[in-house]
């Protein structure tokens, strides 16, 4: 058997990450993997031993018509070439640009597709890669999607060939089950994403605001970096937040710090599947995240293990955050039933699953 992973790079980013973490694990289990990226830079992440990096070429920006043509011609090129090299069995589109390019490199080639949905497709999808959604995806042999909510996007025929796989739980330090609640700095809120309009800071630091009128003590902490650090700064300013609210920025210890306090919050907008909430339930935070689309309500079942409250709904956040402050033993219920989903989300799992279809695919 015979994997492939497609993708852009391997730079940091979740969709990389992931990709590395699978072969990896596929790597481990004696599975011949590979994964074939479109730029010519090294892995971000450490790759074992036996899997094969094909860096196929550094894409040039197109300027016009004539460049997307000559570009895309020289990228199938080079695709169908490493697929005649490495003669796998089946390859794992990330993204349906990958997938077109595919479906383009491997004709009268003996090799099954699978496509892979990593954004979510009611708010990304725009243009060009919109039709060509619906026009390529028919033409790949399986599919695999993060959510149940993204698969409803896709053609009939698509989602009855498909499966949904979440994301695995990636992370190296987490604490152990028994130093969870120990360890948690006291009135303590955190928050962890790219600071834009999407992850619904803003909205979260003025249900802080309102939260902290009665909750004085409590800080909230949010790790990321962006392009709306500076409106996140005036707002924090002009709601007499500065000593209670910190834009912490990038770190690189950042599961260390979510283990630490008694609340993680997610507050996006909309998702494709989140990350850091699978990271924050992990870490045994009680979690509080908006019901948006799409994730959080496949892995939150309300008062159980988090709390979900409607998007951009400033209030219901604020009351969230007051009946998780104001119930310790609600809190600690929540952060005790959150870290389920290392047994439910390891990496290993997902892997399994992962191989299992890709397999169940290669062979149909």
């Amino acid at each position: 058997m015979k994997i492939m992973y497609f993708y852009a790079s391997l730079r940091a980013g979740g969709a990389e990450r992931m990709i590395s973490a699978l072969a990896n694990y596929n790597a481990k289990q004696g599975v011949d993997v590979s994964i074939a990226v479109i730029d010519n830079l090294p892995s971000f992440y450490s790759l074992h031993q036996n899997v094969k990096l094909l860096n196929l070429w550094k894409l040039q920006n197109s300027q016009n018509t004539r460049q997307v043509i000559k570009n895309t011609v020289r990228l199938v090129t080079l695709t169908r070439r490493a697929f005649k090299e490495v003669r796998p069995n089946c390859v794992v589109c990330f993204g349906i640009n990958y997938l077109v390019y595919a479906l383009m490199a491997k004709m009268f080639l003996n090799i099954k597709l699978i496509g892979s949905e990593r954004s979510n497709p009611k708010y990304s999808d725009n243009g060009f890669w919109h039709k060509m959604k619906k026009i390529a995806s028919p033409f790949a042999d399986g599919f695999i999607f993060q959510t149940n909510g993204a698969k409803k996007y896709y053609p009939k025929i698509v989602q009855k060939k498909s499966a949904v796989i979440p994301n695995g739980i990636i992370v190296d330090n987490l604490p152990a089950d028994s130093a969870l609640l120990s360890k948690c700095i006291p009135n303590s809120i955190c928050a962890v994403g790219n600071l834009s309009y999407v992850k619904g800071f803003d909205m979260l630091i003025r249900a802080f605001a309102v939260f902290s009128e009665v909750n004085s003590s409590y800080r909230l902490t949010i790790y990321g970096e962006g392009t709306e650090r500076a409106k996140l700064e005036e707002l924090i300013s002009k709601l007499g937040l500065n000593d209670k609210v910190i834009l912490a920025g990038r770190i690189s210890n950042v599961t260390e710090e979510i283990s630490r306090r008694e609340i993680f919050i997610l507050s996006s907008r909309f998702e494709g599947m989140p990350n850091a909430l699978i990271e924050g339930l992990a870490c045994g935070c009680a979690c509080i995240s908006t019901n948006c689309d799409f994730g959080p309500n496949e892995l939150i079942i309300n008062e159980e293990n988090g709390l979900l409250v409607p998007v951009d709904d400033i209030n219901a956040m604020a009351a969230a955050m007051q009946k998780l402050a104001s119930n310790p033993g609600l809190r600690k219920k929540i952060a005790r039933n959150a870290v389920n989903i290392r047994n439910t989300h390891s990496i290993e799992r997902i892997a399994d699953k992962y191989l299992a279809y890709i397999t169940r695919i290669a062979h149909s």
